[in-house]
C-alpha cells in the first residue's frame, strides 16, 4: 500500500512567521497599558479644596461652588468648612486644603514667621464697619478699657482692630492686659463668664454678644483706614504649577459678583443659610460694614502702589509693633513678588 505524503507547506520567510505571531503579542503587551489609560480617563482631576470659615464675605465663594461657577470656568472646587480663621489657617499650612478666604494680617503673620507662603489673588472685601471692638454693658468707650483685659482671637486680625481703636482713643496698648483665645466660641464664653471686659469680634458673633449678654459697641473699622482685606490666598505650590487653576478661581468669583448683583434675592438666601442666620440680617451685615471689592476694582487694589500691598506692609508694620513678629523681611520680599505678577484678569464669558 503505497502512503500518502503529507502536503507540503510552503516555507515561510522568518520575517513573516514573526510578523503572523505579532498581533497576540502585541494584544497581551497592550492590553494592560489600555486599561490604565481608560482608568486614567475615568478619572476625574483632583479638587482644588478651598476652606472657609464663618464670615459674610467668605460666602462669595460659596455661592461661586454652590452655583457651579467655579465648575462652569472648568474648575472642580470642593469647599472645605472650618470652625475657625486658625483653623482653615493651620489646614493650608498642613497642605491639607489648596487655598482658603482669610484676612490679609493673617498673611502677614504666617509669611513673617516662615510658616506659610500664602499668595493673594483675589481681595473679598474691606472692613467699614464689620469688626469691632464690644465690651461689658458699664463700659462706655475704648479709653475706659485702660488696665481692663481684652480678648483677641490668636494670630487673627483682632490685633490690629485692636490697634486702630485705641490709637484713635489715645490709649497705649501697653495700658491693657490682652488675652489671647483660640476662636470666636471660646472668646463668647470668656465674655460669658466675664473674664474679659472687651473683645474683637464680627458678624454673626457680634449678634450674640449683643442679644444675649448686653455687649456693648465701643469701636468699628468704619472709622479706619482701609488696612483691612479679606481676600482668597492659594498655596505657592498652586500658585506655581496651576496658573489655568488660579485664573479659574478668578473668574468664579467675578461669576459670583454678576450673579449677586443680577439676582440678589437668590444670592442672599444661598449666603445666608451656610451662615445660619436670616437673610435680613445676612444682607444688613453686607450693607452695614463690608465694602466687596469688585471686578474692576481688583486692578488697582493688585497694582504696585495700590491697596492691597499698603494693607500688607502695613499689617506687618503693627504686628512688629506689638511684638507679634520679629521681623517684616519677608513680607516685604512677599510684597515684591505680588507686585511683579501679574494681576487678576480672568474674565467671565
Amino acid at each position: 500500500m503505497r502512503r500518502k505524503r503529507a502536503a507540503v507547506r510552503p516555507r515561510e520567510h522568518r520575517f513573516l512567521r514573526l510578523y503572523r505571531g505579532l498581533p497576540g503579542v502585541w494584544l497581551l503587551l497592550g492590553l494592560p497599558l489600555l486599561l490604565a489609560l481608560a482608568g486614567c480617563e475615568r478619572q476625574p482631576p483632583a479638587p482644588i479644596r478651598l476652606g472657609l470659615s464663618s464670615f459674610p464675605a467668605y460666602e462669595l465663594a460659596y455661592l461661586a461652588a454652590e452655583k457651579g461657577f467655579f465648575a462652569q470656568s472648568g474648575l472642580n472646587v470642593e469647599i472645605v468648612e472650618f470652625q475657625s480663621l486658625s483653623d482653615s489657617d493651620r489646614a493650608l499650612g498642613l497642605g491639607q486644603i489648596d487655598a482658603a478666604a482669610m484676612p490679609m494680617v493673617n498673611i502677614a503673620v504666617k509669611t513673617a514667621r516662615r510658616e506659610v507662603r500664602p499668595r493673594p489673588i483675589w481681595i473679598l472685601d474691606y472692613s467699614a464697619g464689620a469688626d469691632m471692638l464690644v465690651a461689658q454693658p458699664d463700659i462706655p468707650d475704648v479709653a475706659a478699657l485702660r488696665g481692663k483685659r481684652v480678648g483677641v482671637e490668636a494670630d487673627s486680625l483682632g490685633f490690629h482692630v485692636l490697634h486702630l481703636a485705641t490709637e484713635l482713643a489715645g490709649l497705649p496698648m501697653s495700658d491693657l492686659e490682652v488675652v489671647t483665645f483660640v476662636d470666636q466660641p471660646a472668646g463668647l464664653a470668656a465674655f460669658e463668664r466675664k473674664e474679659i471686659e472687651a473683645m474683637v469680634t464680627y458678624f454673626p458673633m457680634v449678634e450674640r454678644l449683643k442679644d444675649d449678654y448686653g455687649a456693648r459697641q465701643i469701636f468699628d473699622t468704619s472709622v479706619g483706614p482701609k488696612e483691612i482685606l479679606d481676600v482668597i490666598a492659594v498655596s505657592e505650590s498652586l500658585m506655581e504649577t496651576q496658573p489655568e487653576s488660579v485664573a479659574a478661581l478668578r473668574q468664579g468669583m467675578i461669576m459670583a459678583l454678576r450673579f449677586l448683583a443680577e439676582s440678589p434675592e437668590e444670592a442672599l438666601n444661598i449666603m445666608a443659610a451656610r451662615e445660619r442666620v436670616s437673610v435680613a440680617d445676612f444682607a444688613e451685615a453686607l450693607q452695614r460694614g463690608l465694602h466687596l471689592v469688585s471686578e474692576e476694582e481688583q486692578a488697582a487694589f493688585f497694582s504696585p502702589d495700590g491697596g492691597l500691598l499698603s494693607a500688607l506692609r502695613q499689617n506687618a508694620k503693627v504686628l512688629q509693633q506689638l511684638g507679634i513678629i520679629d521681623s517684616t523681611a519677608e513680607v516685604e520680599a512677599l510684597a515684591a513678588d505680588i507686585a511683579a505678577q501679574s494681576h487678576p484678569g480672568a474674565r467671565a464669558q
